[in-house]
């Protein structure tokens, strides 16, 4: 419970942190937007990337933290690269046409969008199936 709190006081200090910040640069912007605007595409990207760090260190530690709920978690990726594996299995690596060669698509570029076509379906698939299941078994209640 310690460290909840801990991560919790962390995430709203470092919060505040960024709202002052973005509120001070957006003062500054609209005094000189001409002056100005680089330094802010600059901190868009600062954000961009704190924020892809943060949503891939977080699952981690908590994973870390939780070590029954990260079984779960990896059984659920697990489950996924298998699907991704019969996906690309199934795709078909074929460049015939004058659209592949204008876009110069070769034959792995091929299989790996065809394999993430069907992984899509796959995934539709399950989804549409779970939504039936589910109004069936809340029917059954």
């Amino acid at each position: 419970m310690k460290q909840d709190k801990l991560i919790h006081k962390g995430i709203r200090i470092m919060l505040i942190v960024f709202i002052v910040l973005t509120g001070l640069l957006s003062i500054f912007f609209y005094l000189d937007p001409e002056a100005r605007t680089g330094m802010l595409i600059n901190y868009g990207k600062i954000l961009f990337i704190v924020g892809a760090v943060l949503a891939i260190a977080f699952p981690i530690i908590f994973m870390i933290l939780n070590p029954k709920n990260a079984i779960k978690v990896l059984i659920v990726v697990v489950i996924f690269v298998v699907l991704g594996g019969i996906s690309y299995l199934f795709a078909s690596g074929s460049i015939d046409g004058a659209v592949y060669e204008k876009f110069d698509v070769t034959s792995s570029s091929s299989r790996m969008i065809g394999g993430a076509l069907v992984l899509t379906y796959i995934l539709a698939g399950l989804t549409v199936a779970s939504i039936i299941f589910s109004s069936i078994s809340k029917m059954l209640k």
